[in-house]
This record gives C-alpha cells, structure tokens and sequence, in this order.
C-alpha cells in the first residue's frame, strides 16, 4: 500500500500517504518503547531512542507540521533511506575492523565482543551433512506447554501461554547437530516460576534476573521427560566446524536469562554461525538477486529485527528457522508448491467426476 502512494497518481493522495504513513511509524515506535520498557535489553537505550523518533516523525506526518501533506512521501523516503545509509555505514565500519579468523555473522549479536575462531574453519565450505547427520532444530511452542491454556492467539504464538490457574509457559527451542555430537538445549537450574505476580518482573534482560543455567544432555532425554518437539526444521547442508566452534565458546558461560539469554538466543546464534556461507560455492551476482527478490529473506530480517527488540522465544526460532530452510531448499519448495498444485488439481477432477 505504502508502495503503491509514491507514484504519480492523477489525484491527490497526500493525506491518505500521510495516514498511512504515520499511523506505521506511530506503531513502530509504539512497540520499540514498549519493548524497551519491559525487556530492558542491553541495549534498550538506542532503541528507545528510535522508537522515539518513530513516534516524532508520526506526530509530524498526522499533524501536517512543519511540512505540508505534498511533502510527506518525500520525507517518508528521506527518511528511509537515511537509516539504511546509516546501517550500512556502520556494518562497513564494523568489518573493516573486523579481527582475522572471525565470523562475519558474530556482528551485531547479543555479544559484546566478536567471538574469534580457528582460521581453518573459516575456509571450511558448507558441504552436505548427508542424509543421516542433518542439523535438526526442535521448538515446543509454548501453547502445547498446558492444555488448560487460555487463547490468545498471537501472544502464546509469540511470546507465552496462560493457563486457567495463572502460570505461564514460553515454551522451548533445542538444536541437535547428528546425535552425539553436538547438542544446544538451555535452561535454568531451577525451575523458574513466572506467573502474574512477577511477569513484569522476570521479563526484564538486566543482571538481577541472570542465574544459573544447565545445558540439556540429548533430545530423546528431554522428549522422554516431556513430550516430542512440536516442530522440526532440518538442515542437511551446514559448516559443523564453524558450528563447534561457536558450541565451544558458548558452553563456557551458563548464565540464564529469560528474554536476554535463553535457549531461543542460543538456538538462533548457533543456526547463524552453521549456516554461515550457505552460498559461497554459488555464482555472486545471480544470488544476490534472487535473494533480494525472496520473500523469505526479507521476512527472516523482520523477524530479527522483533526478537532483539523484544526477546527470543520458540515462536520467533520456528519463523526464522522455516525461513531460512526456505532461503537455502528453494529447489524444496518449488516441488511443494508443484506437488500442493497437483493435489489442488485431481481434488478438482475428482469433484467433476462425481458431479459427472
């Protein structure tokens, strides 16, 4: 819709642009400041301040001061672009000061510092894990926790389920790397009661609420002690070097935290550094634009974008999982659609046949 105001229709559109403009903007910056009140993730300062931008420039385009409605796609555009110069000059900064035997992926994340690697992982390719080592992530979403839940559809999607008797579950999200080898499940010591009580509390990423985690042993152990995974995505073309790499450094601090550092963060970080390089092999300037031309990858971005503002949980693992298998299996889902349309099609003729 947004898209469609900036060209050159014969009647006045500005308002309506103006509207529709500000009330995006308006909800963005609604949701930053929100999510930075109640996370109070490491870095909830800076998106504080976005989101204030947000709502500023809402402010500005709803009230047509100080610019008039002729201008506001103008400015909407001005903007946008500002901000993506922006990022791409600081993502330039940053790897130009990137130290030797890094991964590129390690920018930006949770982390403060890079996390440097053996260079000879580095020159790994990404090659086939074979048909019995798949990279499987696991994500028990949290409205399978309790069957006396109450519904809320987007909420226990995303973020937990409420049961009838007050508790809440967030659910959980584990990778397993060819049974044996590798192994990501994250949890607290004890076990963290969250009910609506202490919500507000236990959902803030600040040092009080860090305590001591423990890593789970394999995936049927935890499948035993509860239920199988509602979801798994797997993955049969990864860098388990780079992998281990990242499980080796990671493991060293236990530290759990429940929208900060949980097993939602670790799974998202470890699928990141496995999957880094998925292209390498792959001609540069074709995949390059089929990539900006994918759905999918502009959709993994977004979900990004949500989790480090608000917090990792399943919900977002399983999006951002799907849409990276998607990313890399696309020969996969041009076979799903063809099979899905060839089922649409004999429904239809067998439909005509008992009609007949």
């Amino acid at each position: 819709t947004g898209a469609s105001l900036v060209l050159d229709f014969p009647w006045d559109n500005a308002i309506t642009s103006g509207a529709i403009f500000g009330v995006a903007f308006l909800l963005n910056g609604l949701f930053r400041l929100v999510a930075c009140w109640l996370v109070r993730h490491p870095r909830w300062r800076l998106s504080a301040l976005l989101g204030g931008g947000y709502v500023i420039a809402a402010l500005l385009l709803l009230t047509s001061w100080p610019l008039p409605d002729d201008r506001n796609v103008s400015f909407c555009l001005g903007v946008a672009l500002l901000a993506a110069g922006a990022m791409l000059m600081r993502g330039a900064l940053q790897l130009r000061r990137l130290p030797p035997g890094t991964r590129v992926g390690q920018l930006g994340l949770l982390q403060s510092s890079p996390m440097a690697e053996p260079p000879s992982a580095l020159a790994d390719a990404v090659q086939p894990a074979g048909p019995r080592a798949p990279l499987t992530v696991h994500v028990w979403t949290a409205a399978t926790a309790t069957d006396d839940r109450i519904r809320l559809p987007v909420i226990e999607r995303y973020v937990v389920a409420l049961s009838r008797k007050g508790h809440a579950y967030s659910g959980h999200a584990a990778l397993e790397c060819r049974p044996g080898c590798v192994y990501i499940s994250h949890h607290p010591r004890g076990r963290l009661r969250i009910d609506a009580s202490n919500a507000l509390q236990q959902v803030r990423a600040t040092s009080e609420n860090n305590r001591p985690g423990r890593w789970g042993d394999s995936y049927g152990e935890e499948a035993a002690a509860g239920r199988p995974s509602t979801l798994k995505v797997r993955f049969h073309r990864y860098n388990a070097r780079h992998l281990q790499s990242f499980w080796q450094q990671y493991r060293q601090d236990d530290t759990y935290n429940f929208t900060h550092r949980n097993c939602s963060s670790a799974v998202a970080r470890a699928l990141d550094a496995a999957l880094e390089g998925s292209f390498a092999d792959k001609p540069f300037w074709p995949t390059l634009l089929r990539l900006l031309f994918t759905l999918d990858l502009w959709h993994a971005g977004r979900v990004r974008v949500r989790a480090d503002a608000l917090a990792w949980t399943p919900g977002f693992v399983q999006d951002y999982a799907s849409a990276l298998r998607r990313i890399t299996y696309p020969r996969d889902q041009r076979r799903l659609r063809r099979s899905r349309r060839s089922a649409r099609g004999r429904k239809a003729d067998a439909a005509v046949g008992n009609l007949a």
